[in-house]
């Protein structure tokens, strides 16, 4: 029971599972759960995602276990938390969802330094830290871009 319980959450109710880009799809998870989030006070948001982050590692370090795989591909609740710090401070419309989630994947994908540095931790942490680095990457980007583009 536990471990189909597991497989349940980690794989973000096995999106994980589809072939192709199963990171892609596990981000796109996170859209929702920002959309909830939007709807309380941020320092809840932010409490929320603070738990949802070290409930995450939990997880993906007993998906590690389960999958026999150092970074099992099917895990994608690291991509949800990922994306939630790539999104939280930023408006829930159509332009933000979207430039949120592509530099988020851009930044998940090509893992420049720190970010692939990140994953050689144990446990779930090599899992899940590095998305987490990725949002806040894609947060600064976007926060900047916002910025000098005034929009």
């Amino acid at each position: 029971m536990k471990e189909k319980v597991i497989k349940l959450l980690s794989t973000g109710f096995f999106t994980g599972y589809i072939p192709y880009a199963p990171g892609t799809f596990g981000t796109l998870l996170g859209i929702p759960v920002l959309y909830l989030l939007k709807k309380i006070p941020l320092y809840f948001s932010l409490a929320f995602i603070l738990g949802f982050s070290i409930f995450s590692v939990f997880l993906a370090g007993h998906a590690k276990k389960i999958y026999n795989s150092s970074d099992p591909k099917c895990v994608v609740i690291d991509e949800i938390v990922g994306y939630l710090y790539a999104s939280i401070f930023f408006p829930f419309n159509l332009k933000f969802l979207v430039l949120s989630f592509l530099f988020f994947r851009f930044f998940d994908i090509l893992k420049p330094y720190p970010i692939k540095k990140s994953e050689l931790l144990n446990k779930g942490w090599g899992i899940v830290l590095d998305d987490i680095i990725s949002g806040v990457f894609s947060a600064f980007v976007l926060f900047i871009m916002s910025v000098i583009l005034k929009f």
